[in-house]
C-alpha cells in the first residue's frame, strides 16, 4: 500500500495498534470524560443495605480497589515505555541503551520478566 486514499485511524485505533491498550484506553477515557458507566465500574462497589422501611436493597458505595491503582500504574508505565522504545527505534539509537534503561526501571518496580515487551 502506498497510503493514497487510505483512512487515517482515529486516536482510539492508534492506541490499539501502537500500544495494544485500546480497552484500557476506552475505560480510562470514559472516566476522564465523566461517563457514568466507567465511573461506576471504577469508583464504586455494590453493598447490601436496608432502606428507610427496613427492606433490603443494593446500594453503591465509593470504593477504589488497590488492585485497580496498580493496574492503572502498570498501564501508564508500560505505555510510556513503549513510546520511548518506538522513539529509540525511529531515531536509530542503540537499542541496548534503551534495554538497559527499561530493564533498570522495571527491576526497580519489581515487574516480572514477562512484562518486558522488548525482550
Amino acid at each position: 500500500m502506498d497510503g493514497i486514499a487510505e483512512r487515517m485511524p482515529n486516536f482510539t485505533e492508534l492506541i490499539g495498534i501502537t500500544l495494544d491498550r485500546e480497552s484500557p484506553y476506552r475505560l480510562l477515557s470514559g472516566v476522564a470524560h465523566g461517563h457514568h458507566w466507567a465511573i461506576q465500574q471504577i469508583g464504586f462497589r455494590a453493598i447490601d443495605r436496608e432502606d428507610q422501611h427496613g427492606q433490603p436493597i443494593k446500594a453503591l458505595e465509593k470504593h477504589l480497589p488497590p488492585s485497580f491503582v496498580l493496574y492503572v500504574a502498570n498501564i501508564a508505565v508500560t505505555s510510556f515505555a513503549k513510546v520511548i522504545w518506538y522513539l529509540w527505534c525511529l531515531y536509530g539509537w542503540k537499542l541496548t541503551e534503551a534495554e538497559t534503561l527499561l530493564d533498570t526501571t522495571y527491576d526497580r518496580l519489581r515487574y516480572k520478566p514477562e512484562l518486558r515487551f522488548w525482550h
